[in-house]
């Protein structure tokens, strides 16, 4: 199972909890899930974008000085996996 597939099977039993009336999930188990799914989501690289210097993360949008920022995996502020040009999924 890809992470794309695992975060698209809790968002579905999330909304089919929701969905059952026979069935209901606390709003702590809600908040787990759904930061269970942020954190898969994470982990799921995106390509920053390139503007004026600066490399811009796709999801918190820090900007970080161009070279220095493709030593970097992952977002230093919010740990969103990167894909630099040329790599594979």
């Amino acid at each position: 199972m890809t992470r794309e597939e695992a975060t698209e099977y809790i968002y579905d039993m999330i909304c089919d909890i929701h969905d059952n009336s026979n069935y209901s999930i606390t709003d702590k188990e809600n908040a787990a899930l759904n930061m269970a799914i942020e954190a898969l989501q994470k982990q799921i690289s995106k390509q920053p974008t390139i503007e004026n210097g600066f490399v811009k993360c796709p999801a918190c949008e820090l900007y970080i000085r161009f070279p220095i920022a493709d030593r970097y995996n992952n977002c230093p502020e919010c740990g969103q996996a990167l894909k630099w040009e040329g790599e594979d999924d």
